[in-house]
C-alpha cells in the first residue's frame, strides 16, 4: 500500500507509481507485504518510508541500494526533492529514531491512499 500524507503532487505521484511497480513485483515475489508512506515538509522536500519484512535479511546499505536502483526510474525533479528515505522492518518502524521522527513530522490524515494490496 502507498499512502501520501498532506498535499499530493506530480512528483510524489511519480515516486509512488515507480515504487508500486517495483514493490508489487519484488516484495510479492519474496512473499512480503510492503508499505510506502510519503509526505512533503515544504515545496522542496519529500520524505519517504518503506516498511517491509523483506528488509530483515538485508543490512542498511543493501536496503538503500535496492530502493535507489529502482528510483532511477523516477524523474530527476522528483528525486531531487526526495531528501529522506527510511527503510525499515515492521519491528524497526516502532524502534528506529529515523522512523519515529518520520511519524512525528508526518501531517495528520491520509490525503491519498494508492494501490491497496
Amino acid at each position: 500500500m502507498i499512502r501520501i500524507y498532506g498535499s499530493s503532487d506530480v512528483k510524489m505521484n511519480n515516486i509512488a507509481g515507480v515504487l508500486y511497480a517495483f514493490g508489487y513485483d519484488y516484495f510479492r515475489r519474496n512473499n512480503s507485504s510492503f508499505e510506502v508512506e510519503l509526505y512533503r515538509i515544504d515545496e522542496w522536500t519529500i520524505r519517504m518510508r518503506i516498511v517491509s519484512a523483506v528488509f530483515e535479511t538485508m543490512n542498511l546499505y543493501e536496503r538503500h541500494r535496492k530502493v535507489w536502483d529502482v528510483l532511477a526510474d523516477v524523474t530527476e525533479d522528483a528525486v531531487i526533492d526526495l531528501t529522506s528515505t527510511v527503510l525499515v522492518t515492521p519491528a524497526e518502524k516502532l524502534e528506529r529514531g529515523s522512523s519515529l521522527k518520520f511519524d512525528k513530522d508526518k501531517p495528520e490524515g491520509v490525503t491519498v491512499e494508492l494501490y491497496r494490496q
